[in-house]
């Protein structure tokens, strides 16, 4: 014969027969099936204990780099086309094997939106020591035009990456590797491409 145990008590009633060793999904539950006995999200604001809902420490409209940050980060429609066609092809095809790809990684539009993604994130310059206001002052066309032709002609070479040090909190230091932007932007090139397809 089973009990209802306390209402309240969460888990397996107390007084429960031998013959049934496997416990019941809503045993010890009170009120109908489907409905929470306390609500899901804290009363209390923010993370403050019991349950974990997101908490933000900054707000991304409010920020200063919000609209430049939210308007690179939306590609254009080429790119997106580019992109949309690819992950179709690899999710349609799960045994396809592309071939011809690197075309793709040196387009005048994805290395254009990798460089707006790698300014966005702006960065440090590596060993060569020029920075997105360099690249700005040289002429950004210019530029991209020129790593385009290393691109295509096969001759582009990535750089050694500047090593620094950085403080942890314990006291330490941790080694980060600093690329140049020129090799930021052909790995974004070449993110923007493989991404949709893996």
């Amino acid at each position: 014969m089973r009990t209802n145990g306390n209402p309240r008590q969460h888990g397996k009633p107390r007084a429960v027969e031998a013959r049934d060793l496997q416990p019941d999904a809503r045993e010890g539950q009170a009120g109908p099936g489907g409905v929470a006995d306390r609500p899901v999200v804290p009363p209390t604001p923010g993370n403050s204990g019991r349950g974990k809902g997101p908490e933000f420490k900054t707000s991304v409209t409010q920020s200063a780099r919000a609209g430049r940050l939210a308007m690179s980060l939306v590609p254009p429609p080429k790119v997106q086309k580019l992109q949309t066609a690819l992950h179709a092809k690899a999710k349609g095809s799960p045994g396809y094997r592309f071939y011809r790809l690197y075309d793709k990684v040196y387009r005048r539009d994805i290395l254009e939106f990798a460089y707006l993604r790698c300014r966005s994130n702006d960065g440090a310059p590596g060993v060569d020591s020029q920075t997105f206001e360099d690249i700005e002052a040289y002429g950004r066309d210019r530029w991209l035009d020129e790593l385009t032709t290393e691109l295509r002609g096969r001759t582009y070479r990535p750089r050694p990456v500047r090593r620094v040090l950085i403080p942890k909190p314990d006291g330490k230091r941790r080694p980060l590797g600093i690329a140049t932007i020129r090799d930021r932007v052909v790995q974004m090139a070449a993110v923007l491409v493989l991404e949709p397809i893996f």
